[in-house]
């Protein structure tokens, strides 16, 4: 649970390798967060994240890393995603494959409502997709 909005001041986040809780941001936001890898997740499995806005901050992903997204990088399976949003600027290499807004890799049995992207996608790479 988020009781309060977060500004990291442009402090470069260190991935959450894998996640199956609850994340409720209580509508809070998170501000002035820099991301190099994955997201705030890297992998998730029956897990909630909802209520919760990626304000501001920039995504630059690192040369070689696959899978990069807002919320969850890599496999999301099971998971539900309700009232996120983000509007972060997101720049993935030329070697860099899979970057998305929300969700890198859409496994199975997820749920996205009521949420949004609303940044900019930089994805220089011939590999993967963006969305």
């Amino acid at each position: 649970v988020l009781n309060n909005n977060i500004n990291c001041n442009n402090t470069v986040f260190n991935p959450i390798s894998t996640f199956s809780g609850t994340l409720d941001g209580q509508n809070h936001s998170i501000s002035n967060i820099d991301f190099t890898s994955c997201g705030i997740f890297c992998a998730t499995s029956g897990a909630t994240i909802e209520n919760i806005n990626v304000a501001s901050g920039s995504f630059n992903a690192l040369s070689s890393t696959n899978y990069n997204a807002t919320y969850v990088g890599g496999f999301t399976e099971n998971t539900t995603l309700n009232n996120v949003h983000s509007s972060l600027t997101i720049t993935g290499s030329t070697d860099v494959a899979y970057v998305a807004g929300l969700v890198a890799f859409d496994d199975s049995g997820n749920t996205i409502t009521n949420s949004s992207y609303s940044g900019t996608i930089n994805d220089q790479s011939s590999d993967g997709w963006t969305g």
